[in-house]
């Protein structure tokens, strides 16, 4: 299960959206969600202290996603909460597709905090990991 009450939401939200368009729901998978907080964290160091050009998919995902996965996906906002996060993926078509991709069995969220200062005021800085399981 997701270890906070924002991730808990995000994958509520996510299934609850698979469900309501004929998918299967997603497995949470641990694994997953430490590579989303991992990079969240990394985000938000980068934010904080570079601006908006810590703001970046991960380039390294694929490796430190855990092993026997056949597809992956990534996700990354940066908003107010876990609905607002929803909500600005739902309404971006590559983002959406990827909430919305049938083959994908596994999620993973992490979030960070950015500090007041950062560009993009005290607000959540997350990702979003997918994978494709056998089972």
């Amino acid at each position: 299960m997701p270890s906070n009450a924002v991730a808990l939401r995000s994958f509520d939200l996510i299934n609850q959206y698979r469900l309501a368009n004929g998918l299967a729901a997603l497995r949470y998978n641990a694994g997953l969600e430490n590579v989303a907080q991992s990079w969240s964290n990394t985000m938000m160091a980068d934010i904080n202290a570079l601006g908006s050009a810590g703001f970046r998919h991960n380039p390294d995902a694929a490796s430190q996603i855990p092993s026997g996965w056949t597809r992956s996906a990534e996700n990354i906002a940066v908003n107010a909460d876990a609905d607002a996060l929803f909500a600005a993926w739902k309404a971006s078509p590559g983002h959406n597709a990827n909430m919305l991709n049938a083959g994908l069995t596994d999620f993973g969220f992490g979030s960070a905090r950015l500090s007041a200062g950062s560009p993009y005021g005290a607000q959540l800085v997350a990702t979003q990991n997918f994978a494709t399981y056998a089972n």
